[in-house]
């Protein structure tokens, strides 16, 4: 029932037509336990709801090795730096590199901070439409298919951009398989497991206004009407506060750090977190083997001419 009225109320309403007024957010947000600031401007969203996602709960999601009580992927250094997806409504892009970079990260591929292309991914996945928002199923088979290349590749242009500028290693790094962890009806406990068997995951939630005022603490929804649907990476958990850790494309000005907290219950509130929460796995890739050095040139001098019968000897020598 949740679902439907938050669908509807996006329908009607669309994205962006009504924004939570600060003074309104302000107490609410500190009776809810969160803190706020005004950054005087709205910030841009970019998922489209639902794709080809089942429409069903799947069954729970059982972990290969225990699951304590917190986790946190920042703290194995597997977590790439906060970006800043700026004016472009391409949350769905970053969320999904985002996470490849970090499941490339555990698999050994990387061991600095890989800085993968959200341009090429932006610019190339014809599946999806560029700042005007994309599907995670959709951008989950592009980086299967195609992949990206480095940062460098094609720097970060916050425009649709065209595909034609990327270089022609665009699809250097790609994922090997991806799947949903939960769809409609996520739990908390499915949510964790997958975390700690697989690394980050790409998540999504609906945004309200109150939401863009977030600065630090355990985000729960207080007011204001519905901005848009959401893409993000999941990082961590904490049982003991009972809410999950999430890294955001908002730059590191906005929340904690660009991070932001949020209870486990708003899975089940109009937030609808953890709604789309998939899963990517990568290969390692195998060392390159050291280049063998350069055979020696074949000499016609007498110091590199074998011995034997096929030696070139000196006229005299016959005599």
């Amino acid at each position: 029932m949740t679902r439907i009225f938050v669908l509807l109320i996006a329908f009607l309403f669309g994205s962006g037509i009504a924004f939570a007024d600060f003074k309104t957010v302000a107490p609410r947000a500190e009776k809810a336990g969160w803190k706020v600031k005004d950054y005087g401007k709205k910030f841009r969203l970019g998922l489209k709801k639902y794709g080809k996602m089942p429409k069903v709960p799947l069954p729970k999601f059982k972990a290969v090795k225990a699951v304590p009580g917190s986790y946190d992927w920042r703290t194995a250094g597997m977590v790439t730096p906060v970006r800043d997806q700026g004016n472009c409504g391409s949350c769905w892009a970053f969320s999904s590199v985002g996470v490849l970079e970090s499941v490339n990260k555990i698999k050994g591929n990387n061991t600095a901070d890989l800085d993968l292309s959200e341009q090429i991914v932006v610019s190339c996945d014809t599946g999806n439409e560029g700042c005007n928002g994309g599907y995670m199923d959709a951008v989950s088979d592009f980086l299967k298919a195609s992949g990206t290349g480095l940062e460098s590749c094609y720097p970060y242009t916050a425009t649709n951009g065209s595909c034609s500028k990327a270089c022609a290693d665009k699809s250097a790094y790609k994922v090997t398989s991806w799947g949903y962890v939960s769809t409609v009806s996520p739990d908390v406990e499915s949510i964790k497991a997958a975390l700690v068997t697989y690394g980050p995951l790409v998540t999504t939630m609906m945004v309200y206004g109150d939401f863009m005022y977030y600065r630090s603490g355990i985000y729960k929804y207080t007011s204001g009407q519905l901005e848009g649907g959401h893409a993000i990476i999941l990082v961590g958990y904490d049982d003991a506060t009972q809410a999950f850790t999430v890294k955001n494309s908002w730059g590191t000005g906005w929340g904690e750090s660009g991070y932001f907290r949020i209870a486990y219950s708003e899975i089940s509130t109009r937030v609808l977190f953890g709604e789309e929460t998939i899963y990517y796995t990568v290969e390692a890739t195998p060392p390159t083997p050291p280049t063998p050095p350069s055979p020696p040139s074949p000499g016609c001098s007498s110091k590199s001419s074998p011995s034997g019968s096929n030696a070139i000897k000196p006229w005299w020598k016959f005599w």
